[in-house]
């Protein structure tokens, strides 16, 4: 599925309110060197309005977007950009293929705690269908 799309503005509200809103996207808010601070998705309807959400919280001088014909393809573009530029605001919760650092894991004892029971559990599943 090929992009349709492709359009950079400026990374202020009223250069925003000029991105089109009816297709699902995949935006980039870039440096002034191109450099890419943040990756995200936006369903159809929403792109203004996830894109201003970012304003006075992730630093850039623009944003660019490339509308896709689905969520789901945004989605995957998404992770793949992630996965590959590690850009600097993007989290573990907006990049689940990433993994959790040792520190971050050992800061979360809940985590670590539901981790063990869940891998107690599946190695008696592995011990039963081992015997066949």
């Amino acid at each position: 599925m090929a992009t349709e799309k492709t359009k950079t503005v400026k990374f202020n509200e009223n250069d925003i309110n000029k991105l089109p809103n009816n297709k699902p996207v995949v935006y980039k808010i870039l440096t002034k060197n191109n450099n890419n601070n943040y990756t995200g998705v936006a369903k159809k309807g929403r792109v203004r309005e996830r894109v201003k959400e970012h304003l006075g919280k992730i630093p850039g001088s623009k944003v660019r977007i490339e509308q896709m014909s689905s969520i789901s393809e945004a989605a995957r573009k998404e992770a793949n950009i992630i996965a590959r530029v590690k850009p600097k605001y993007n989290t573990l919760r907006d990049a689940p293929s990433q993994t959790m650092s040792q520190d971050k894991l050992k800061a979360q004892p809940e985590v670590i705690a539901s981790l063990k029971r869940s891998l107690k559990k599946h190695a008696n599943v592995w011990k039963e269908l081992s015997k066949y």
